[in-house]
């Protein structure tokens, strides 16, 4: 090989490896970063409605409710009723929750009755939910209408 050859390659050999290596930088941004609270859903089932002020044995009455979702986020709910009264039973009472009948059962003092059916409902939206009661005795009880959901 001639002089000016080896000078050649050598430069070529050299700008080659220059180049190499400038193209072996690399580039990257840096992060974004933040810290932020993750909360539970907010607000809560709201209902409206009442029981009849008097009952007469074996008359049934049908008492309407509005169950409204009052959170920021989607619930299915259920219907749980609960009368107090003593030495009640299971049979003294008649109860649909939505025209069917309600799963039961019975503690001392006190009948509970849970909705066989369940529903969803969005925030803002409302549900009618009436429950039927035909006392079979005499006497006075208090009645409770709860809601009771989940979502999120």
């Amino acid at each position: 090989m001639k002089r000016w050859e080896r000078i050649v390659s050598a430069v070529l050999g050299f700008l080659l490896t220059a180049g190499v290596t400038v193209a072996a930088f690399s580039f990257q941004s840096p992060p974004i970063r933040s810290t932020v609270p993750v909360n539970p859903p907010g607000g809560n089932l709201a209902v409206t409605g009442s029981w009849p002020t008097s009952y007469t044995i074996n008359g049934t009455k049908v008492s309407s409710f509005s169950v409204k979702d009052a959170s920021d986020t989607n619930i299915v709910f259920g219907v749980n009723v609960t009368i107090s009264k003593t030495d009640i039973q299971l049979g003294d009472v008649t109860l649909l929750i939505a025209g069917v009948s309600a799963n039961q059962g019975c503690g001392v003092d006190w009948c509970w009755w849970t909705s066989a059916d369940t529903w969803l409902l969005e925030p803002g939206q409302t549900k009618q939910v009436d429950v039927s009661v035909t006392p079979h005795i005499l006497g006075s009880m208090d009645l409770s209408f709860v809601a009771a959901g989940e979502g999120g």
